[in-house]
């Protein structure tokens, strides 16, 4: 059937009315203290947040939304205390609320109390078999636990149910990588860099276990790539200074970390690896400058250094 324009405004007449109809019928369940505790939620005013949240609850006691919203508001400004209260409170409203079971989790996590986050995780599977989330979130409490094979195996649940998940695959990846499974830990940072190939950190960690492997020249490029992404990412050039130097391509490696002390010239560290390629480049008096001057910003383990190459004979 062709469409005449009388056709088309009598389509368009209907279909304002009805999404009219759909914003309007609920308005009066909309609390406008909800409303202005979101807009400040995303600008960053997470104590004006607060205050709107807790008079929508003031408003409606009974509704869950109130106190969940006021909880990620506490959790911003490191209130967990208080947004663990928060949960519990929606929680004896719904004891189902798998959002808030979960989230009650991360808060206890970062309250140090793994044992009650692992309980109220577990409680949001009891609910939910296949929660992706909560299975991320055990695989973080294992991995806090240095328990990285067990953290392995729940990252691993976490991605067969959502294949795309970076997250899931970036930490079962660093779970790898501290077990020495690089190979495999390169396959993840592949996986999650297929998804985010704009994240500089993610380049920096495949290049890391690239390394491990002795694969230096790729590691080197994963190194280029994320400082091409961002020039300020000082481990990359460190990283990569520290492959050159294995290829034995020291002057660049010595000009990379030349670049980060323009820019933190007491950074211990950086001094003694300079030291480090100034020795192996025969120039030992300069080496031994840098080894002071790193011990005396804070690196403790460049005093060795000291005493062995740079006492007066």
């Amino acid at each position: 059937m062709i469409r005449t324009n009388h056709h088309k405004n009598i389509y368009k007449t209907a279909w304002l009315l009805f999404i009219m109809a759909a914003l309007f019928s609920g308005c009066s369940l909309i609390s406008k203290n909800l409303m202005k505790g979101d807009i400040n939620f995303s600008e960053g005013k997470y104590h004006s947040a607060i205050e709107f949240y807790s008079l929508a609850i003031d408003e409606n006691p009974g509704n869950t939304e109130g106190y969940i919203k006021r909880a990620l508001a506490k959790s911003k400004i490191e209130r967990h205390n208080e947004a663990v209260e928060d949960y519990n409170k929606a929680l004896i409203i719904d004891d189902d609320l798998l959002s808030a079971l979960i989230s009650k989790g991360v808060e206890l996590i970062q309250l140090d109390d793994l044992t009650a986050a692992e309980k109220s995780v577990r409680l949001a599977l009891v609910e939910d078999p296949y929660n992706k989330r909560a299975f991320f979130t055990l695989g973080y409490i294992y991995s806090l636990r240095q328990d990285f094979e067990t953290a392995i195996f729940y990252y691993t649940r976490a991605v067969q149910l959502d294949s795309l998940y970076t997250e899931a695959y970036v930490n079962r990846a660093n779970a790898k990588g501290i077990l020495g499974n690089h190979k495999t830990a390169i396959e993840d940072y592949n996986k999650a860099i297929s998804l985010n190939p704009l994240d500089d950190n993610l380049l920096l960690a495949r290049g890391y276990d690239k390394s491990f492997e002795g694969e230096h020249k790729s590691a080197i490029h994963d190194f280029t790539e994320a400082i091409k992404l961002n020039a300020q990412n000082f481990t990359a050039y460190l990283f990569r200074s520290e492959s050159l130097k294995e290829l034995k391509e020291l002057k660049s490696a010595l000009n990379d970390l030349n670049f980060i002390l323009t820019l933190e010239p007491l950074n211990g560290l950086v001094l003694f690896r300079r030291g480090v390629i100034k020795m192996e480049l025969g120039k030992q008096k300069e080496a031994c400058n840098d080894f002071i001057s790193a011990y005396q910003n804070g690196y403790a383990p460049s005093l060795e250094a000291v005493k062995e190459y740079c006492r007066r004979r």
